[in-house]
Formats: structure tokens, sequence, C-alpha cells
């Protein structure tokens, strides 16, 4: 097909629920993603809703499928003819900050197509642009920011690929699976409140062939949004923070992160001086793997802080701090004791509740991931304070999961089903 040249005339689900204490400020986007700028993230579990602030997408006949980690009704499929998806009038200002992320994979067929666009039916509106898929493989973003085109090349594959197109004022970036790919430069501004089109563009009818999921949209400068954020989508990373220990003198803590095959590791602690590297040597070891052990505690050890920075290639995360206190084995015990927590009714249509033997106090953080790692739902509850049950709704697709509560005494984990 000729290319367009709009320039001169782009394994089983596992529910993780986190319970900590924390502030009540939260967004329903994976942890990998970044917050700051965020407009809008379509997960597409289940449906086309934005997960973020509620600016949905229409589904005009596209139908769900299975994502990038073999999760069925997670990704959307478009048949290059008649499926698409549209939001109009995209409540975003004339800009020219702006920062799109998408996956895309192509049929095995004629994977071809636009996969996404922003505009209306003019061909030629400023401020507008195109991500078209081209049968010879290259990947263009197309834009009428004064005749600006951005190409990369996914060898025309059926594999799934990431794209970020970034904004930063003048300059226009745009990455393929984490590299980036293309460079550019414009004074041209994104044009304001436009149309948002998914697997079409209707000024060319020129409807993709294959499947989309995951995408982002920020308004963000672009040099706040980095390579390093871009690597993080790619990676799609979760992480988990390391449990406050209390342990008794002369005892063993364990403090452990979620492991990652591309990821490294270096734990940090500070007992009142600032984070510093630890090494394998005197009380610690596996100071560069995903758990530590502190062998041997003894009173130096207490309130010292205990965090992991975790390395993909450049880049670092470090997760929260945990707390090692050291006491008696009596107050350890009596601090240690954790209620025993239920889940029922099991199956379900989604309603659970769970019951606890004692009181559970303060906020309540809840974080559903499935079994890559992805966050599915998101919210922060807490006990009512004169009962020891609270009820959930899980809104999402039968199936059988892992349900984990966590609160600062302790861990359950139960299997749940849901059913329709």
């Amino acid at each position: 097909m000729k290319k367009f040249n709009l320039l001169s005339k782009a394994l089983l689900p596992i529910i993780l629920l986190q319970f900590v204490c924390i502030g009540l400020a939260f967004s329903q986007a994976p942890q990998y993603v970044r917050t700051s700028g965020l407009k809008a993230w379509y997960s597409f579990t289940g449906d086309a809703t934005d997960d973020h602030a509620n600016l949905n997408l229409q589904n005009l006949g596209a139908s769900l499928s299975s994502d990038r980690f073999s999760i069925s009704n997670s990704a959307y499929i478009f048949d290059g003819s008649a499926t698409y998806m549209r939001r109009d009038n995209f409540p975003y200002p004339e800009t020219k900050d702006v920062v799109i992320s998408l996956w895309y994979k192509r049929s095995s067929t004629d994977g071809s197509g636009t996969i996404m666009s922003y505009g209306n039916n003019e061909i030629y509106e400023p401020g507008t642009w195109y991500l078209f898929a081209y049968p010879d493989g290259t990947v263009q973003l197309s834009t009428q920011f004064s005749g600006l085109a951005l190409n990369a090349n996914d060898n025309s594959d059926s594999n799934w690929h990431h794209v970020v197109f970034v904004r930063n004022d003048n300059d226009l970036l745009l990455y393929l699976d984490g590299e980036l790919a293309s460079t550019g430069s414009t004074n041209s501004s994104w044009a304001a409140n436009k149309n948002i089109f998914i697997g079409t563009t209707p000024a060319l009818g020129w409807n993709f062939n294959g499947k989309v999921d995951d995408i982002g949209i920020w308004k963000d400068h672009g040099n706040n949004f980095t390579h390093c954020d871009v690597l993080k989508l790619y990676y799609s990373h979760t992480y988990t923070n390391p449990d406050n220990q209390s342990v008794a003198s002369g005892g063993t803590a364990t403090f452990e992160t979620a492991a990652h095959d591309e990821l490294t590791f270096q734990w940090q602690a500070d007992s009142g001086t600032g984070f510093v590297n630890l090494s394998n040597a005197g009380q610690n070891s596996g100071a560069t793997s995903n758990q530590l052990t502190v062998s041997n505690v003894n009173s130096s050890n207490n309130n010292t802080l205990y965090r992991c920075v975790l390395n993909y290639g450049p880049c670092t995360i470090s997760t929260e701090a945990a707390t090692l206190s050291v006491g008696s084995a009596t107050a350890i015990a009596e601090h240690n004791e954790q209620p025993t927590l239920s889940v029922y009714p099991n199956p379900s249509n989604g309603n659970f509740v769970i019951e606890s033997s004692s009181s559970i106090e303060g906020p309540v953080r809840v974080i559903v991931t499935d079994l890559a790692g992805k966050v599915v739902h998101e919210f922060i509850d807490r006990f009512p304070s004169d009962s020891q049950t609270k009820s959930i709704h899980l809104d999402l697709p039968a199936g059988m999961y892992n349900l984990t509560m966590l609160t600062e005494r302790g861990k359950h984990s139960q299997a749940i089903s849901i059913v329709n």
C-alpha cells in the first residue's frame, strides 16, 4: 500500500490486595506508569474505560482479546475494516507538551493501518497527528506540526511492540520498544479539543488490523518525561515494598521485594545518617538479590531503615523503606500476633466479605494486579470501627484468582473464584 504523505498534500490472573496504612490520594494506573501529568490511561481490562480520569472511549465494534501477557479480555483487536474507538472533544489545551504511549500487535495477515489518530475529519487540520503501521514494517508518526514525520521499523512482524511519542516544546521524539528511533523539530502546537481515534482515522478510512493495549496520554513537558519513564512503560515492571520487621535480639530479619529478570538489586540501610549500600559481610547476606537477610540482630539495629534500589539498564527505582524493630522475645511475640482473615462467599459473582478475628485499624490500601504484575484495580478503604468485616466488590472477568491481604501485622492469602 502506498504511504500517505500528509505533509506535502502515526498464566492465571492473580489478585494482590496490599493492605498498608497510607494517605488517601491514589491513581488506578499501574505502578510503573508516571502519574504526574497523566490525562488518561486505557488498560482495556474488560472494557474501554479510562482508569485515571473517566475520559472513556466509545467502542465501535472492537473485540476484547488477550494482551501481551496472554491474559484474556485485557486488550482490544481491530479487524482492519470497520471496527474502531473514539473519544470526541478530548479535553486537551493547545500545547507543545504531549506524551502518548501504547502497545500494538499487527495481525499475522495484513497488519497495517492507522493505530491511533488525533483530529476530526479533515486530513490537513493543523496540530493533528496520525500513527500509521505500513505493510513494509514502517511505523510512522505523521503530523500536521509544520510538516513533520517520524519513522521507526518493527520488521512487520506479529509481535507486540511499544511505541511512545514525546513532544518537548519544539522537539519531537519517537521511541520503539524502549529505544529512541527518530527525532524532529517544529514550533507548531498540538490542536485543542480534537477527537481521538483508536484503530482508524475517518479522514482516510485506513483501519488498523491488529491489537492495541495500554494507551497512556500525558500533558507533561517532555524534559520531565525521560528515557527512564519510557523504559518503565516498556518493561512494565511492578515491585513490592519490603515489610517492617520486628525481631527479638539475636534473631534474624528478612526483607524482600519482587524479582524480575531484567532487574538487578542493591539493598541499602539508614541507621540515622543516610542510606548507604550494603555488602555481603557481617550481619548481611543477599545484599544484591531480591531478599536481604540480617542475622544476629541487636540493639544497634533497632529502628534502622532498609530499602532496595532496583536497577534496569541506566535507570533506578527505590522501594519504600522498611523499619527493623529489635526488642525482647515477649514484646516481639505480642506485636507479631496477627489476626485470622477469611474471605467469603467463595465462589462469588465478585461481591466478597473479608472477615478478621480482631480489629484492623487505619486506612487500607487495596491493589489488584494480574499475573504479570499489571495493576487492574486500586482503592483505599478501612474496616468499620465497630465491625471486623468489610465488603468489597471486584469487577473482574470470571476465573480463579489469588487474594492476598497484607496488614502491618502479617499477610493472608486465599484462592478465590469469580463466576458470572
